[in-house]
């Protein structure tokens, strides 16, 4: 007889005991010692064996031929052939007879009974030699692609009747886990919130838009973005940063909830909205150049004159902040100039949906903070003049903020000196801003039973108990009483 192959796996019997306690010496075919190469028994490689009864339900389906024949391809391939293999009468590669193989596998194995459970199935249990190395795992079909015709035409045949578990065990490797009895359970579906939907095919850019996201987020988004410019506005031209992200976070909190939705407020978002704050300046700025040339007639004519009055022009509307004054050259009426409505106007009420309209909490009466910043653009776009032409300079935060912040306080010193008077003011300038934008306020309604009237009702009065039905009223009903 040609040897055989040398093969790492042992079917080793299973029973609730020790595993020390030997199995009955009879019907097991002796092998000679130190011979370990000759040995057909068959041994898993794998220590970790997830549950016997998996083995069980998956070795009980299998034909044990097919088993027998797949095992002693897979020791061919591991161990090599020292000399070709033999043909039994079945056309089948074999370097055993297939009876005495027979007889050698089936009497390396034992049924095995649960002590749990009498009526657990008879199977097999697998043990691991953890001295032999660890190849890569192979699974059947992979290795029925390399394997003789023979092989491969039993294992379909008995596929149809098989579990795609009992036909997927790896060489090498534990047997397949069961989803059912061993997955780890699933967590419970909960949706994470997340920010905004972008739209299709969006395109990350070198600045965040509201256009970057999907039609049905951009007006939520446009909500937050117009009342954190409002905040710019009215609140604090200048916030530092974490002024500015507790400002994000209470506006989104509020739309989020105003909208019944549950986005994050992402940094591409806060991004976005920071930078609009910038926006809100600019914006002021854009303005107040528009009307100071006209408003203060500056000259555009270039000659040397003209530049010349330009220059003494713009030198008396920065001294001691006289440009805000109803009366610049003389210092009368404190930031009542008519320039300042004109740009509020544009700036925020310049139609009946503007953020002065809809935010009238913010803007009624007109806050010092709006004001400063307003004397802020003006201040900025009047030094553009000091050359005796006008020459656009860039407006950077650094220093129009020491601008603001020093108007801001002159305008609270002003304000300190009579808050009742001061109050008016600022509450008839929101007024003519109003109507500028077309919002027409509705005075209250004034008493109308007043004096003859008073009397007249009176005398009605005296003359009657309010005690009958008919009291007072005509005999003949009108048309369409019930």
């Amino acid at each position: 007889m040609p040897p055989r192959s040398s093969s790492s796996h042992k079917v080793v019997e299973s029973s609730d005991a020790d595993d020390s306690d030997s199995a009955p010496a009879t019907g097991k075919r002796k092998q000679p010692a130190g011979n370990k190469t000759k040995s057909r028994q068959v041994r898993s490689k794998t220590s970790d064996i997830p549950n016997e009864n998996q083995q069980h339900d998956q070795l009980d389906q299998m034909d044990p031929n097919v088993i027998e024949e797949y095992l002693r391809q897979q020791s061919q391939r591991k161990g090599g052939m020292r000399n070709p293999p033999e043909k039994n009468d079945k056309g089948i590669e074999s370097e055993d007879d297939p009876e005495e193989l027979n007889s050698v596998f089936s009497s390396s194995i034992r049924p095995i009974a649960s002590s749990n459970n009498a009526s657990t199935p008879t199977a097999l249990r697998v043990v691991s030699n953890t001295s032999a190395p660890r190849p890569m795992p192979r699974t059947v079909p992979q290795a029925l692609a390399s394997s003789p015709p023979q092989v491969a035409t039993r294992f379909a045949s008995v596929r149809s009747s098989s579990p795609p578990e009992a036909l997927s065990s790896t060489r090498g490797s534990s047997p397949p886990r069961s989803s059912t009895r061993f997955s780890s359970p699933e967590p419970f579906d909960v949706a994470k919130p997340e920010g905004p939907p972008f739209k299709a095919l969006y395109q990350p850019g070198n600045k965040p838009a509201v256009s970057d996201y999907s039609l049905d987020a951009q007006p939520i988004i446009q909500m937050v973005i117009n009342e954190y410019e409002v905040r710019i506005s009215t609140v604090n031209a200048f916030p530092n940063e974490k002024k500015s992200l507790e400002w994000m976070r209470s506006i989104w909190a509020d739309v989020m909830e105003s909208q019944d939705e549950n986005w994050v407020l992402t940094e591409h978002l806060r991004r976005l909205i920071r930078s609009r704050g910038s926006r809100m300046r600019g914006q002021a700025i854009k303005n107040a150049r528009q009307v100071v040339q006209s408003h203060y007639s500056f000259s555009t004519i270039g000659n040397g004159a003209a530049i010349a009055k330009n220059r003494r022009l713009c030198e008396m509307l920065l001294m001691k902040s006289a440009f805000h004054y109803k009366n610049p050259s003389e210092h009368k009426g404190y930031g009542q100039n008519t320039i300042i409505s004109n740009i509020l106007h544009e700036t925020w009420y310049r139609q009946g949906n503007a953020d002065g309209v809809v935010f009238d909490r913010y803007f009624n009466p007109l806050p010092l903070e709006c004001l400063a910043l307003i004397f802020t653009a003006l201040s900025f776009s009047i030094e553009e003049w000091s050359t005796g032409s006008r020459k656009q300079a860039s407006f950077t935060e650094t220093v129009a903020e020491a601008k603001y912040r020093a108007h801001l306080n002159d305008l609270e010193l002003w304000n300190g000196l009579n808050p009742d008077v001061t109050i008016k003011i600022r509450k008839k300038l929101c007024q003519r801003a109003r109507r500028y934008a077309g919002v027409i306020d509705d005075d209250p309604v004034a008493p109308q039973l007043v004096g003859d009237l008073i009397e007249s009702a009176r005398k009605e009065l005296e003359g009657r108990s309010g005690e009958t039905d008919t009291e007072g009223e005509s005999e003949v009903e009108p048309e369409g009483t019930v």
